[in-house]
């Protein structure tokens, strides 16, 4: 059994973990290893996370396991106490070779206050378990929101040049790749560090004049509280930067907003939405939202949920019951975890209905979609299931006239 890595999480951990895959694929002593690349967004995601690895050592008793990633960052001892687990790698030494390589068992340092991630310039050779490629932006975040640790797991901001951005993504497009992700824990707030009045729209225009070939270029999680203006304007004159913006929502009530220490208000996201979709007809948002975070009522949450209904647009819904997430701010103060999930379900379903309603205008029409196989996306994130299997990482043009619900999302199917 070869080398193996099982990735948890966000899209930066996707990106990372291809990074580490590359150093450690060919290494002899790393033939018997599994590494763990973690998260710990939530205390649930911890949860699992402690569960799977318990898992994956009864199942596995000769493979040495080594713990990276956040979860192993925020609290590398928990990990090691377990007993199961050789070694834990911070975040702050994931990328350094040497690091796995080491006899300590733990190789780690704190990432409070103003300290930053190690600046790395490798990027990732492919992506061998995707059909898009990862490009990171941007490092860590300052906001210090009172339910997240992302501060004390990937430290404080900073961003990457620009002219390394754009290589990056001329290599991708050179080896194939059809769709780029821009990632990072904050892309908003992105900055040229060489001139820092480029923002994050002179990001994308220059990608644009400098790549000539099509592709699409997709954003990750977007904070509402940066203004989306330019964006929208190069969506609706450049068919490659993708109708489609995740947002960091997590509430759409501004008693709780505030709570959670969020930059941005209930009228901000609307004023965001609106936007967009005056300049971008077609686009379609999506949004992580928290339900039950601690003090939240239930009228605060049925304002959440009357918001989330009148904006048509925004369908593609990632809804978490609060869990307390220790070393937060929020950790001591009291949330019912069982209000939490119903509130959530009830989003879910909400979710549902709108996605078959705003999903039927596409019925019909011929759409461009980026095959995964058996299935794809569209680029304003509509999935669609084909009747046949094409080759993955390829356009395909195609036309639905069925709507189904599939794990938890409604789906076009190709006629």
């Amino acid at each position: 059994m070869a080398f193996e890595i099982k990735t948890f999480g966000c899209r930066l951990n996707a990106l990372e973990s291809e990074r580490i895959r590359d150093f450690l694929k060919d290494e002899s002593w790393a033939q018997k290893t599994t590494v763990f690349h973690s998260c710990a967004i939530t205390g649930e995601a911890e949860r699992q996370l402690r569960q799977a690895i318990r898992k994956y050592k009864a199942e596995n008793p000769d493979r040495e396991i080594i713990l990276t990633g956040c979860a192993g960052q925020l609290n590398p001892d928990r990990y090691l106490d377990m007993g199961i687990v050789t070694k834990v790698i911070g975040n702050t030494h994931k990328m350094n070779p040497d690091a796995y390589k080491s006899t300590d068992r733990r190789v780690w340092y704190s990432l409070l206050g103003t300290h930053k991630m190690p600046y790395e310039k490798e990027v990732a050779s492919h992506f061998p378990n995707h059909t898009k490629a990862f490009v990171q932006i941007q490092q860590g975040c300052d906001h210090f929101c009172t339910y997240c640790v992302v501060p004390s797991t990937r430290g404080r901001s900073y961003n990457l040049p620009k002219n390394e951005i754009v290589k990056s993504i001329c290599k991708y497009i050179t080896l194939g790749y059809k769709e780029i992700v821009l990632t990072g824990a904050d892309i908003a707030s992105w900055r040229n560090p060489q001139n820092e009045k480029e923002v994050l729209a002179d990001l994308i225009r220059d990608i644009f004049s400098q790549i000539k070939e099509y592709f699409w270029l997709r954003l990750s999680s977007y904070d509402p509280a940066v203004s989306a203006t330019e964006i929208f304007k190069i969506m609706s004159e450049d068919t490659r930067l993708c109708p489609f913006l995740h947002i960091s929502m997590q509430s759409g009530q501004d008693d709780v907003l505030e709570k959670m220490r969020r930059r941005h208000t209930q009228k901000d996201i609307e004023n965001l939405i609106r936007e967009g979709k005056d300049l971008v007809p077609d686009i379609l948002f999506g949004a992580d939202i928290i339900t039950g975070f601690p003090t939240e009522t239930e009228p605060q949450f049925e304002e959440t949920y009357q918001f989330v209904k009148r904006m048509n647009a925004l369908v593609h819904l990632h809804i978490f019951p609060y869990s307390p997430r220790s070393g937060t701010v929020a950790y001591e103060w009291k949330s019912n975890r069982t209000e939490a999930k119903e509130r959530a379900k009830r989003l879910r379903d909400l979710k549902l209905e709108k996605q078959k309603d705003v999903f039927s205008r596409f019925l019909g029409k011929e759409l461009k979609v980026l095959s995964e196989g058996k299935d794809g996306y569209t680029a304003n994130y509509i999935k669609v299931h084909f009747r046949t299997v094409y080759l993955k990482g390829q356009f395909v043009d195609v036309v639905s006239n069925k709507k189904v619900i599939s794990s938890g999302d409604v789906v076009l199917v190709e006629s």
